[in-house]
């Protein structure tokens, strides 16, 4: 009893010594939007950073992570500086992310799930943050976290749209107009030790009361 108990403690300390997250990737952008549409903007995503035109209105930028799994769960964090040019401006910012349907899709493809890809399929999507009538010409600075569960997905994106016919803004700025960049923090993570550890003392308390019988 007392082998399996040290084996089990064992198992813990390995498994407690690989836990945690893989190496957080770092990327940002930014965007001017004006007109019903994105005109300019850049990023360190997929494609030189290009953005795509979705379904209502929707743009995105895509950045690859880690390949998919079910084993791992995604967590994001993320940060921003939005401005209004002019009054009457409106923003929606959502979270996107790749489904099991696209990265099990064969032959595997190379890509984030494109436009001309089936949306509902194959892209997950949940809006994050939204304000109606942005103050003018005064920055609102933004700090989002958000957790996908239930899987890892290959690629993440950053989907933003204006919400009026008039929403003209700036959502974050290439460094040479303000010194400031929208960021995405995006980790590929195991679950976590503590739960681990939890599971792992409840198997040695499982021991110690057969132990005594």
């Amino acid at each position: 009893m007392v082998k399996a108990i040290l084996l089990t403690m064992c198992v813990l300390a390995a498994v407690l010594a690989v836990s945690g997250t893989a190496v957080a990737t770092t990327d940002m952008f930014w965007v001017a939007y004006s007109n019903g549409g994105i005109f300019m903007g850049e990023g360190t995503g997929y494609n030189g950073g290009q953005w795509y035109e979705y379904n209502d209105g929707w743009y995105a930028q895509w950045f690859y992570d880690h390949p998919f799994t079910y084993d791992r769960y995604k967590v994001i964090d993320f940060t921003f500086r939005v401005s209004a040019q002019i009054e009457n401006t409106g923003v929606e910012v959502a979270i996107n992310w790749s489904t099991p349907e696209w990265s099990e899709k064969l032959p595997h493809p190379e890509t984030p799930p494109l436009p001309q890809f089936d949306e509902d399929l194959y892209i997950g999507r949940e809006v994050v943050w939204s304000m109606d009538d942005l103050p003018v010409l005064e920055p609102v600075d933004v700090t989002l976290h958000y957790v996908i569960p239930d899987y890892n997905p290959e690629w993440v994106s950053i989907d933003i749209r204006g919400t009026t016919a008039e929403s003209n803004f700036l959502f974050g700025g290439p460094y040479e107009w303000n010194d400031y960049q929208a960021i995405l923090v995006h980790d590929c993570v195991i679950p976590e030790p503590a739960t681990l550890a939890l599971a792992t003392l409840g198997a040695l308390g499982l021991l110690a009361r057969r132990r005594k019988k």
